[in-house]
């Protein structure tokens, strides 16, 4: 599904933290994935199927992942994109610096991909508060 969206998969052979995954009449429609760190979460690879987009499916994957990440005691969400940022800020994301984030969080897999390929510049980084309920869209 990744792939038929275009998006970057080659670092998820790694151990990864969780996955959560949405199905409709047998099909993959959805995913996410988070990254832990000692006290935050990096959701990564959300991705909804283009006929169910705007239909809640991607705001209750992101909640989800952040009731699992607030489940595991972590006090921060970040996440990285340049496709969708008026989402990410939809759903109770705050942009910050991809430093921010590469401290938070500096052995996450996607945060040694994209220092790899020197992308971390060049990224719009966004936090979310566990503690405080998101915004609605």
């Amino acid at each position: 599904m990744l792939a038929a969206e275009k998006m970057r998969s080659e670092d998820l052979g790694a151990p990864a933290g969780f996955w959560l995954v949405a199905h409709e009449s047998g099909q993959l429609v959805g995913g996410v994935g988070l990254e832990f760190g000692k006290d935050a979460a990096l959701l990564r690879s959300l991705v909804v199927a283009a006929k169910l987009r705007r239909q809640g499916l991607g705001q209750a994957l992101v909640q989800a992942a952040a009731d699992e990440a607030a489940k595991r005691g972590c006090t921060w969400m970040y996440c990285f994109s340049t496709e969708a940022p008026k989402f990410f800020l939809a759903s109770g994301f705050r942009e910050t610096t991809p430093d921010e984030v590469e401290a938070a969080l500096p052995e996450a897999p996607q945060v040694l991909l994209y220092r790899r390929l020197k992308w971390l510049p060049t990224e719009r980084a966004f936090r979310r508060d566990l503690a405080a309920p998101a915004k609605a869209a």
